[in-house]
């Protein structure tokens, strides 16, 4: 009921602004939904944006992103069960989460010009210290005496990261790769806005530049539709691959 009275209430806002404002560059209703159309097949050029943007950006994110996890998750399991692997990584990861990752998308041009490499490794460089310190505190949080009961019965030191504290984990580590798509995302579409020739980055610079804002807006929203799917993909997949997780009521 609250929901559909927000929905009703932001309805009624954008009509307001759009039929009685001053600002010409809003649409109208009758717009939006041409836009909408405009946005599957543009009659201007023939393409089909939204399609080519969306397999444009999503092949340069989701490698991406399965390299930041990967990574993370390695560095955050290390990092919290060795002394020296946290001393040795995690001071480095705390100094280059305070580096804007757009801002060495400098650096990342003059080593890999505007390749698929480029878009990852800004991609990663703004998540991976996210995923491996949630990692991190995860490994921490895990009661010491399921360490010593694995040590007891002769455990190794990689047995015991792997076979127990693994699984402990991996339901944080799918928490921190959710959490991290929307960062992943815009980073993506930040670096695609400035040195792109693709995706959806491009795309609203393009559409900026000749104010139609008729396509960005159902642009946007089809977005955020895609990652409430993202949302609940990750919550079927947590679980699937985590029952034990959510019966707790994680």
């Amino acid at each position: 009921c609250f929901f559909a009275l927000a929905v009703l209430a932001i309805v009624l806002i954008y009509s307001a602004i759009a039929y009685l404002g001053d600002n010409t560059l809003i649409p109208t209703w009758s717009k939006l939904f041409h836009g909408l159309s405009e946005m599957w097949m543009d009659s201007r050029s023939g393409e089909r944006m939204f399609y080519l943007d969306t397999i444009a950006s999503f092949t340069r994110l989701i490698p991406a992103i399965a390299i930041a996890s990967m990574v993370g998750t390695i560095l955050g399991l290390y990092m919290g069960t060795y002394v020296a692997a946290e001393s040795m990584w995690g001071r480095l990861l705390n100094f280059e989460e305070n580096i804007v990752p757009n801002a060495a998308m400098v650096v990342f041009l003059t080593l890999f010009g505007f390749e698929f490499k480029m878009y990852a490794a800004v991609i990663v460089f703004g998540i991976l210290p996210m995923i491996a310190g949630r990692v991190y505190t995860a490994v921490r949080a895990v009661p010491d005496e399921h360490i010593f009961s694995a040590k007891t019965l002769g455990g190794s030191n990689q047995e015991i990261i792997w076979s127990i504290l693994f699984w402990q984990v991996l339901p944080h580590v799918i928490d921190a790769i959710r959490a991290s798509v929307g960062l992943a995302l815009i980073l993506l579409i930040g670096t695609e806005w400035i040195a792109g020739q693709a995706g959806y980055g491009y795309r609203f610079l393009r559409l900026y530049r000749s104010a139609r804002m008729d396509v960005v807006i159902p642009y946007l929203m089809t977005l955020g539709f895609m990652g409430i799917l993202i949302q609940v993909f990750f919550n079927q997949l947590q679980r699937l691959v985590c029952p034990w997780y959510v019966r707790e009521g994680k």
